[in-house]
């Protein structure tokens, strides 16, 4: 919790920083595996080429260096012992960090709509549920895909600042199922193809449903399974 007082001071800024929140799926590096987040942590941005957003390549230093996170300043390639300490212990979370209220009533209604463990249990359930489990993700989705311009929009945050509020957007951060025609099949019957990850699903599906909520990263909108054998 040492990096608590970066945040409040303004030393690290919000729109440098982003939520990773429990359960979503992460890459853990100690493990070398995809894991599940245990629990809620603020975590540094990468840059756009990849690696750590402070990092100044013409002059090869950290923009930061004299205020940088204790988990880069525990970071030592000859003894990881102090790392392992901050990867184990106590992780800087939103409930810290935030002392709006309105931001804070927020948060925790995104996190009661939206939560990942309830997500990916409706996507489990679309093989036995169908419409009605697809319809819930809909509506999670939607619900966290408008949040994010209306707090800019009625707050006057920063779009930066929007995934260190409320975590990076749904549709980017999850397994979704993607549909393609089979020409072995009728006209109107779809499957998905094997999709890999911790909630993907290989399902054959009879009709789809567009899902109007472009991706983030520009890859093109959700095209979501409708109704399932």
């Amino acid at each position: 919790m040492e990096d608590l007082s970066l945040v409040k001071k303004g030393l690290v800024k919000r729109n440098r920083l982003y939520t990773i929140r429990k359960g979503e799926a992460v890459h853990d590096n100690v493990k070398g595996c995809v894991v599940n987040a245990r629990i809620e942590m603020i975590k540094v941005r990468e840059g756009e080429e990849g690696g750590c957003i402070f990092f100044e390549e013409n002059g090869s230093a950290c923009a930061i260096y004299e205020n940088r996170p204790v988990q880069c300043s525990a970071l030592q390639c000859w003894d990881t012992r102090d790392f392992l300490e901050v990867y184990e212990g106590p992780k800087l979370d939103r409930h810290s960090a935030v002392d709006n209220e309105i931001l804070t009533g927020l948060i925790e209604g995104h996190e009661k709509r939206c939560a990942y463990e309830t997500l990916e249990g409706q996507i489990r359930k679309i093989p036995a549920e169908g419409d009605k489990a697809i319809e819930e993700v809909l509506r999670m989705l939607q619900f966290d895909f408008e949040l994010r311009p209306m707090v800019v929009e009625k707050l006057g945050l920063l779009p930066e600042e929007v995934d260190f509020f409320f975590g990076r957007p749904l549709v980017d951060s999850i397994e979704i199922p993607h549909i393609h025609s089979r020409p072995d099949r009728g006209p109107n019957e779809i499957e998905p193809p094997g999709v890999t990850g911790h909630i993907g699903h290989n399902l054959i599906c009879k009709s789809s449903l567009f899902c109007p909520i472009p991706r983030g990263n520009g890859t093109g909108n959700i095209l979501c399974v409708k109704s399932c054998l």
